[in-house]
């Protein structure tokens, strides 16, 4: 599912929003969450068919969420989640903050392509499918900051890609919660920066790729708003229903690649999930 992540110590911001007014902790153990979900997407994504570009796609899907946490060790993926799989430690910690080292920050697609240099250069039209079903994802590792204020938390995030393009991976995000009798309100903002070096690996057409419908692009770094919505409902103890608004605004760095006909992806995602 696009914009669908199939893949909570701290945690993603995500999950904290979900269980807030903790202060960090240490404890030994996790959860795990298996949810069925169908919604409406967007993506600024060219399609196959420029009449689609601005059209609403559904999709479904299973999504699978988890954490658990061993002493300082942990590994983590929310639901709906921004950042995908976290695998890492806790360093350093307070009774307001908590500092994690984050060894692998998985998220997206990954190919790895094999190419032989001696071949036939592919027709046209096998560049251009070749641009549309470019792999958007990273392997990363670096450092998280938490903070939290009563039911407002705050997380910080700096990567560095060792997938492909070596380049940099930031955000600073807030999320609160609101409680409506037994209906729970999350809410998100938050900026995120990419690198040139990651941007051009997503974005960019160097001149070996370009065709006549996408010529070449170089990309600049680039920041972009994050803001996602969610409700969430108690069926039982272990039955829980959930609605998300995700939107995200590209600027122009990312919008002026040919490979993108919109400067936003938005996704209203409904589900239900079992928790373990």
């Amino acid at each position: 599912m696009t914009l669908l992540p199939a893949i909570a110590g701290a945690a993603d911001i995500i999950s904290e929003v979900r269980d807030p007014g903790q202060s960090p902790a240490a404890e030994n153990g996790g959860f795990l969450e298996i949810g069925l979900a169908a919604g409406v997407v967007s993506t600024a994504w060219e399609q196959d068919d420029p009449a689609d570009n601005s059209k609403f796609s559904p999709s479904a899907g299973l999504l699978v969420s988890g954490s658990y946490q061993y002493k300082r060790v942990f590994v983590e993926a929310a639901l709906y989640g921004l950042d995908g799989l976290n695998l890492g430690a806790t360093v350093w910690q307070n009774e307001r903050w908590m500092v994690d080292f984050l060894a692998l920050n998985l998220d997206g697609e990954l190919n790895f392509p094999r190419e032989d240099p001696d071949g036939p250069s592919p027709i046209e039209e096998q560049r251009d499918g070749n641009l549309l079903g470019r792999a958007i994802g990273y392997a990363a590792a670096g450092t998280r900051i938490t903070g939290y204020f009563g039911d407002t938390i705050a997380q910080f995030r700096l990567t560095s890609d060792y997938y492909n393009s070596h380049g940099i991976i930031g955000s600073a995000r807030i999320g609160r919660q609101w409680l409506a009798g037994n209906w729970k309100i999350q809410g998100l903002f938050g900026v995120r920066y990419n690198s040139a070096k990651i941007n051009q690996s997503w974005y960019g057409i160097d001149p070996e790729e370009a065709t006549s419908r996408f010529p070449v692009y170089r990309a600049d770094g680039s920041l972009q708003l994050e803001t996602q919505l969610g409700i969430s409902y108690p069926l039982s103890r272990n039955w829980v229903f959930r609605s998300d608004l995700l939107y995200i605004r590209y600027p122009a760095a990312i919008t002026s690649s040919p490979l993108l006909a919109n400067d936003r992806d938005l996704a209203l995602v409904t589900g239900f999930s079992y928790v373990f």
